[in-house]
C-alpha cells in the first residue's frame, strides 16, 4: 500500500534556493590557489629525473633540459621540464614537455596524450612578480 505525501507547493523552490545559497557561499569561501614559476632545489630535480625515467625503455638515455618547479606555496609542487630519450630503434625522438607532482604522477606532453594540455596547463606558468 503506497501512503502519498502531500509536498507543500513552493517546496522544491525553496529546496534550490537554499542549495543555490550553499553553493555561492562555499565558492566565496573557496581559497584561489596563485601558482608560480620557482627555481627547482636539487631534491626536486632528482625526484622528477628519477620519477620521469622510471618507465623508459632506456632509463640511462634520458637527457633532461629546462628543469623548474611550480609552485603555490601550499607544499604540492610540481616540476616541469623538458626529456628527451631513445625509442625501441635507439634513436633519439626528441625533447618533451613533462611534469611530475609531489607524489610521483608523470605526464608527458605526447601527441597521444589522453590529458590534452594539461601539461602545458599546470607549466606555464609566470615567475613570481611577473
Amino acid at each position: 500500500m503506497k501512503t502519498a505525501v502531500s509536498v507543500p507547493e513552493n517546496f522544491l523552490k525553496r529546496i534550490a534556493l537554499v542549495l543555490g545559497a550553499c553553493s555561492v557561499a562555499s565558492s566565496a569561501l573557496a581559497v584561489q590557489l596563485q601558482w608560480y614559476r620557482v627555481e627547482a632545489t636539487k631534491q626536486q630535480i632528482a625526484y622528477a629525473k628519477d620519477k620521469a625515467s622510471y618507465d623508459l625503455l632506456d632509463p640511462q638515455s634520458a637527457q633532461f633540459r629546462n628543469i623548474y618547479a611550480v609552485s603555490s606555496g601550499n607544499g604540492h609542487d610540481y616540476v616541469c621540464g623538458q626529456i628527451n630519450a631513445k625509442n625501441s630503434y635507439g634513436a633519439y625522438t626528441g625533447f618533451k614537455a613533462f611534469y611530475v607532482d609531489s607524489i610521483g604522477n608523470v605526464q608527458l606532453d605526447t601527441p597521444d596524450n589522453q590529458l590534452g594540455d594539461i601539461v602545458p596547463s599546470i607549466c606555464n606558468k609566470p615567475r613570481k612578480g611577473q
